[in-house]
């Protein structure tokens, strides 16, 4: 899901932090535990590893507070997913 932090990357060069600066790793993970009231945390290594790829399978819980975070649309990351998965068709 390379696509995943193209998408990510994009939002992150596109868009600043609350405080008006660039985004950071530890930024994000800090918006993104605080748009959720303290219920989803990650660590900004992670956050990190989804921005550059090396994780490539986040939860739905990460993918849902990056859209609140980057105000993006709620199936921003996913709707390209999951066209490809149904072309695929199944057993694929």
């Amino acid at each position: 899901m390379d696509d995943f932090s193209a998408k990510l990357r994009y939002l992150w060069s596109t868009t600043r932090a609350p405080d008006g600066g660039p985004w950071s790793t530890r930024k994000v993970a800090a918006a993104m535990a605080a748009a959720s009231g303290g219920q989803v945390t990650i660590s900004h290594t992670h956050v990190a590893n989804l921005l550059n790829g090396a994780e490539n399978d986040p939860r739905l819980s990460f993918v849902a507070m990056l859209t609140v975070v980057f105000d993006a649309p709620e199936d921003y990351f996913v709707c390209g997913a999951i066209a490809e998965i149904a072309r695929a068709g199944p057993g694929e």
